[in-house]
């Protein structure tokens, strides 16, 4: 008999590369980067897997206001350089999948209510670089998406 208790994890992907949810993660030796952080998340989703009743949600990167309509800190981060008035460099060539903060949040209510068990990756259906990513949010919040220049 199923547990009615519904397990859900929601973390980013393990690994910075596209993942799938079939991926085994290593664990770190404690001298690499991040191992306490990744390790933690290996520990976790195990601990995750063990409830009957599960679902581990990796969303790609979360961007969105709040319900203040405060920025994330990828906005923060714009709007401060256009204060100063500077040059906001980023990657054409590196990428990555995005999802709002709403459509996750949709998403996690279904799946709290779903028959669904295991690892789920939620993301949009194709990658964008990071200067793609960040005209987005620039376009989202004002129209000044003129000082983000590829690299």
């Amino acid at each position: 008999r199923l547990s009615r208790t519904r397990l859900l994890l929601c973390l980013h992907n393990l690994i910075k590369i596209e993942q799938s949810k079939d991926v085994i993660p290593e664990l770190r030796k404690p001298d690499q980067y991040l191992a306490n952080y990744v390790n933690g998340k290996i520990v976790g989703e195990n601990l995750v897997w063990l409830h009957p009743n599960h679902v581990i949600v990796r969303p790609g990167q979360i961007f969105g206001f709040n319900t203040y309509n405060a920025p994330d800190i990828r906005m923060e981060r714009i709007l401060a350089i256009i204060e100063r008035d500077l040059t906001f460099l980023r990657s054409d060539n590196d990428y990555i999948s995005i999802i709002h903060n709403d459509d996750l949040a949709d998403c996690i209510r279904e799946l709290c209510f779903s028959d669904f068990i295991g690892t789920i990756n939620v993301a949009s259906s194709l990658p964008v670089s990071y200067y793609e990513f960040y005209k987005l949010l620039t376009k989202a919040r004002s129209s000044m998406i003129i000082f983000i220049h590829m690299v």
